[in-house]
């Protein structure tokens, strides 16, 4: 730090500097990549019947890093419902309620809807297939995400080119 009579002057070395926006940029593209892999995967639910009672529904959740898949006979299946606290889809299976995805981010209606669907499957012996996708408003991560990712090369990228010395005045 430099001192003169009204005022002081402190200087940032160029290290520092590199070092904040590596961390900064580092931060920003981890973030984005989360975004995009945890809240940007789809669910998928289908069914088969082979007979009036007879079938089997097969429901596939994508969350980075992993890939659930969950059998329900469709003798097991009751139906489904939304969870009033967590505007979650829930399916009703005979001894318990699995949750067609981890997280809810879109409206009530659409959530009723895809239960809706789900129902008239159960009780309708004649419909042979039931494919219901919900994609978790992909674009709107891959948006999000993709933002943070290119705000965190600026930071540690672009800004190692700068090799100048920052400094900050004041009285």
């Amino acid at each position: 730090m430099q001192q003169t009579n009204s005022m002081s002057k402190l200087q940032v070395p160029p290290t520092l500097t590199w070092m904040f926006s590596s961390v900064l940029g580092g931060v920003f593209a981890a973030t984005g990549l989360f975004v995009i892999t945890i809240f940007g995967q789809p669910a998928i639910l289908s069914c088969q019947r082979t007979a009036p009672n007879l079938g089997t529904c097969k429901l596939v959740a994508s969350n980075f890093p992993s890939r659930e898949e969950v059998d329900i006979p469709l003798n097991e299946l009751q139906g489904a419902k939304v969870n009033e606290d967590t505007d979650l889809v829930m399916l009703l299976t005979n001894n318990q309620e699995v949750a067609f995805t981890s997280y809810s981010i879109t409206n009530e209606s659409e959530e009723e809807s895809i239960a809706h669907r789900i129902n008239n499957f159960v009780k309708n012996p004649n419909q042979k297939t039931l494919i219901v996708h919900k994609d978790n408003s992909q674009w709107f991560h891959y948006a999000l995400g993709g933002s943070l990712i290119a705000a965190g090369l600026y930071c540690g990228v672009y800004r190692l080119g700068r090799k100048k010395v920052k400094s900050a005045t004041g009285d």
